[in-house]
This record gives structure tokens, sequence and C-alpha cells, in this order.
């Protein structure tokens, strides 16, 4: 699938755009690397041989960026004019994805060490870096976590912490966590658009908890707070001993096209055109709708829904 894009890139006129498979690593909150494929994009400068890269999620590229450029090809094989001298590249920035629109693309990771909660300390009002997947600065993150410890899930009245050292010495007992997420500050103008935040809990690492997204922001304030309250136990001891809270901060590009994919089609009928046919209160009922197999039918309801 690689090999044929940039095959096509060569036919369109974009011989300066390649792409390539690239393996990234995603560090869990234990600190261990968890390996994933991406596809890397390169586009190089015409006038200065700079060459600009960016990180597709491999499966963006295969839903969005594939198709895009197929479309492309397959517009200038139908043109008997076509001329590379006279090709409008204002969206190449979008479609082959080195600008990439309307996808969440991860900034960085902002990395909290548990191990000072597990010392029942407390990071009130604390900045730490956002890293990003190469391993360079993307900007900061304002942050506090706060404690309380109760003597059993229904107390009303907190413990004093002071009595004790470590979570160690509280098993049984019951910790409320408090996580603020301030603001993020200086990230990188182009994923300024829309910004949001997300983390993994501890009792819950395969759900995202998100902040609302903020627009247009160079510093979006998320004046997030959540609170999580849990039995301390010997696992959750662990786990703070050697474990980070890993904050992700997610970017979007502003886009300023129609999506190419809306020239794909289902059943020959373009998404384009079925968008605009749903738009009628009794699209159902027409021939464009009643034609369709089963599974179509399902796309086209997905389509209307989003």
């Amino acid at each position: 699938m690689i090999s044929e894009v940039n095959l096509i890139c060569n036919e369109i006129g974009r011989h300066y755009v390649t792409y390539e498979p690239e393996i990234v690593y995603e560090i869990r909150p234990d600190g261990s690397k968890v390996a994933k494929v991406v596809v890397k994009v390169n586009r190089k400068s015409e006038e200065d041989d700079e060459v600009e890269s960016a990180i597709i999620p491999l499966d963006s590229f295969m839903e969005n960026t594939y198709f895009d450029v197929k479309d492309l090809f397959e517009a200038a094989e139908a043109d008997d004019k076509f001329d590379e001298a006279f090709v409008d590249k204002d969206d190449d920035a979008e479609v082959f994805g080195w600008n990439l629109v309307d996808t969440w693309q991860i900034i960085g990771t902002a990395y909290v060490f548990l191990f000072t909660m597990h010392n029942l300390c407390q990071n009130i009002d604390e900045t730490t870096v956002i890293i990003n997947p190469k391993g360079e600065t993307s900007g900061d993150l304002d942050y506090s976590l706060s404690l309380k410890m109760f003597e059993d899930e229904s107390a009303a009245i907190p413990e004093s912490m002071s009595l004790y050292s470590t979570v160690d010495e509280c098993l049984g007992k019951y910790l409320q966590f408090g996580i603020k997420i301030n603001k993020a500050i200086d990230l990188p103008e182009k994923f300024q658009f829309k910004s949001m935040c997300s983390y993994e809990w501890i009792e819950y690492p395969n759900e995202l908890t998100e902040t609302e997204v903020q627009l247009n922001m160079t510093s979006p304030e998320f004046n997030f707070e959540n609170v999580h309250t849990f039995e301390v136990t010997d696992e959750i001891c662990q786990y703070m001993r050697f474990n980070t809270l890993s904050i992700d901060v997610w970017g979007m590009v502003e886009g300023n096209k129609n999506k190419l994919s809306d020239k794909r089609k289902v059943a020959g009928t373009t998404w384009a055109e079925l968008r605009e046919s749903a738009m009628k209160a009794d699209f159902k009922k027409h021939a464009i709708y009643l034609n369709l197999d089963y599974p179509d039918k399902k796309l086209v309801t997905a389509l209307i829904q989003a």
C-alpha cells in the first residue's frame, strides 16, 4: 500500500512526497514500551530541499490518506489534458498527510511520577514538560494532584495523613485522589486549532478520561478537575511506587477544504451525493436508498448520523 502511494505521487507530479513505515514506542505508566507501526510522510521543499516530515497513524493512512491520493490519481487518469505544471496544490498538506485535519494527533505526554503520592505528598500547582513521540519538548502542562484519606468508603471526614509515612501503612483505608489539569503552555502552532488532554486511571487502564476541547489557543486552559476514590491494596501500593500517571496532550490541525473522500462511492453513488440526498425527510423511501444492499444501507445510516 505504501509502495503504491509512492508510485502514485510520482505519476501525479508529487515526486517530492514519499512515505515509509516507521515504528514508534508508546511509554506505558510502568515504564514499559509498546511498539506501534505508523506511516511517516516526507515532503521535500521545491525551493530549498528542506524536508518536512509528519507521522500519520496507520489507521488514518489506510482509511483516509490512501484513498484521497488514489482519488487524485483517478482524476488525473480521467483528464486527457492533465499537466503537472498546472496541478492545484493548495490542499496538498491535508490530502497527503503532512498536515492532517479532522484527526486527533498526539502532541506529547506529560509524565507524573506517582512515587511522590506513594509517600503521601501532594503535587499542588506543578508544571511538567510535554514530551512528543520523538523525545522532544512540545510545551508544558500545569497540573495538581491532591490526596485525602478516609477510614472507610462511607466516611465523610478525612484522616490526618501526617500519622503515616507511605501508603504501605494504610492498607484497607480509602484514598481520594484529586486530579486537576489546569492548562497547557506553548503548544506547537499547527495543533492549536483544537486541543485536549486525556489519561487512563490506575483502576481502569483501558478507559480514557478526557478534558473538554479548547479552540485556537497557544496555552489552552482546560480547568479540568476529577476525583478518584479507591481502597488501598498491596497492588495499588506497588503500582504507585513504580509507575507514572501519563497525561496525553492532543491537538488537531484546522482544515479548509471539502474532503476528497466525499468522492468515494457506495453502490455507484458518491458520499457527497448521498449526503445531499440524506437531507430530505423521506430519504429512505427514495430509490437511491432502497436499491442499496443491506451493508451499504448500514454505511449510509452511519453517514447520516455523522
